[in-house]
């Protein structure tokens, strides 16, 4: 009787001893919050956050470039609109200078009118942003892309050609030029010009409702790069044990322990009836 209780008792002890690592292990990770205190605790675990790590950086970048297009965007939005407004005011003055009640000297005054809104419209069409860079890009049809969310890019904004490029042949500059000039010489419109005038509107239109289709776009990378970013965040989290990962592995072996002096116990109990 006592030779069986004395290797219950010592078989117990030994559990215990085993248990001991896991135990003050337990007690490293409740105080620094930490699962793993090295890479070769968890190979995968490591990998994870390297990788979860670059993922962090990436979702960083996402919003510096978002926070860019937005400025972008509203910049490019406010010229267009000054624009369109310009080259209404435009059109209503081809239309005046095209009524057979308007005196040459009339037509004059409107053509000074007309050669300035068309210095302002080019002057507009290529200015500098506060970075000094052109709002309208340069020499380009489509406008460089830029990385917003995961494998989600957006145009900068509208390239210079999108406000200013051919419309039927001619650049917007030429038409509104042309027009003004023949105004200028005492001349009403002609049917092309007031023809041109009315298609440069119609670009114009499209500009506007492009930069708001940029915006919406804008907002939809933004919610997705959001939604990306909790997920790796979460996933940070776990590898890293800062949630469940910390609280299951303590649990689990508390359970262990408490197994273990319940199976010592148990076994004194019978051996020593």
């Amino acid at each position: 009787m006592r030779i069986s209780s004395s290797q219950i008792f010592d078989a117990g002890n030994r559990a215990i001893a085993r248990h001991s690592a896991d135990v003050v292990e337990a007690q490293k990770q409740i105080s620094s919050g930490q699962k793993y205190s090295r890479a070769s605790d968890g190979a995968l675990a490591a990998g994870l956050s390297i990788q979860v790590t670059v993922d962090k950086a990436q979702f960083d970048m996402f919003k510096v470039n978002q926070a860019h297009l937005d400025t972008q965007y509203s910049v490019a939005e406010t010229q267009v609109k000054t624009i369109v407004s310009m080259v209404d005011r435009f059109r209503v003055l081809v239309q005046q200078a095209n009524s057979d009640t308007v005196s040459p000297e009339n037509r004059a005054l409107i053509a000074q009118e007309l050669t300035a809104i068309k210095t302002s419209v080019v002057a507009m069409a290529r200015a500098s942003g506060v970075n000094g860079n052109q709002i309208f890009e340069v020499g380009s049809t489509s406008a460089a892309q830029v990385a917003v969310a995961p494998s989600i890019f957006l145009r900068q904004g509208l390239s210079e050609s999108d406000i200013m490029g051919a419309v039927g042949g001619s650049s917007v500059e030429t038409i509104l030029n042309d027009i003004a000039g023949s105004v200028g010489n005492g001349l009403r419109p002609s049917e092309i010009q007031s023809s041109a005038i009315n298609d440069v509107a119609a670009k114009l239109t499209s500009a506007e409702t492009a930069i708001g289709v940029l915006r919406n776009q804008l907002d939809a990378a933004k919610e997705s790069a959001d939604t990306h970013s909790r997920v790796h965040k979460y996933t940070r989290e776990i590898c890293s044990g800062l949630r469940a990962a910390t609280l299951q592995s303590m649990v689990h072996t508390c359970i262990n322990i408490v197994k273990i002096v319940e199976n010592i116990v148990d076994a004194l109990t019978h051996g020593l009836r």
